[in-house]
């Protein structure tokens, strides 16, 4: 699994007008291609009266899954534009769709080409990029009279708690970049003299 990735944090919207045509940009963190069709299918159902849904997406961590559609506008004028936008910013699991409603007004292969590209940067601005981590989590289980001191080096070594249960035992649940997994284990052993149970989970991507 690689380190790290880009994506988008949330859906994003963006408007403008140019010559008259209307110009709706969508972006969307998807971790499918069943994910970004079902988008597709609710945004054509939205639009139904627009000229063109024209869209792009790249997904997999390493992008096995890359489509683009004109929808109808001359080739090469929208899709590939919007597609050009996710990946100069290499961004992985993101699908954006630009919906035009045609103003009158011919725009060229250019100026289409620029309001595609405009649509789609908009849109993934607006939905904010961020860049998670890949992390392990680990259970962990301590005696009630190591409970307080492992929470505190928790805390004080910026790992990420996520949960704290008191059973016979106190446990805790938390995550630290994969990369440091190793040494978590060697610290909190030597911490608490072996007397804590450490659990490695499954690992997962966290981004702040």
């Amino acid at each position: 699994m690689i380190e790290k990735f880009k994506t988008i944090a949330q859906p994003g919207e963006a408007e403008f007008f140019e010559k008259n045509s209307r110009f709706i940009g969508y972006a969307y963190p998807v971790e499918g291609e069943e994910a970004a069709q079902a988008y597709l299918s609710d945004l054509r159902r939205l639009h139904v009266k627009a000229a063109h849904n024209c869209f792009a997406y790249q997904i997999g961590m390493n992008n096995e899954f890359i489509r683009q559609s004109d929808d109808g506008e001359p080739s090469g004028t929208a899709g590939l534009p919007i597609l050009d936008v996710i990946q100069k910013q290499g961004l992985r699991n993101v699908l954006v769709v630009v919906t035009r409603y045609f103003g009158g007004i011919l725009l060229g292969a250019g100026g289409l080409v620029r309001a595609y590209s405009r649509a789609a940067k908009e849109a993934v601005a607006a939905a904010g990029i961020i860049e998670p981590v890949l992390h392990q989590k680990f259970q962990i289980a301590v005696p009630y009279t190591l409970g307080g001191k492992l929470e505190h080096e928790i805390r004080l070594q910026n790992y990420i708690l996520v949960d704290t249960a008191y059973a016979e035992e106190v446990s805790f649940t938390l995550l630290t970049p994969a990369q440091n997994a190793e040494a978590l284990i060697k610290h909190l052993t030597n911490l608490t003299n072996a007397k804590a149970v450490i659990i490695p989970a499954e690992q997962l991507y966290y981004s702040p």
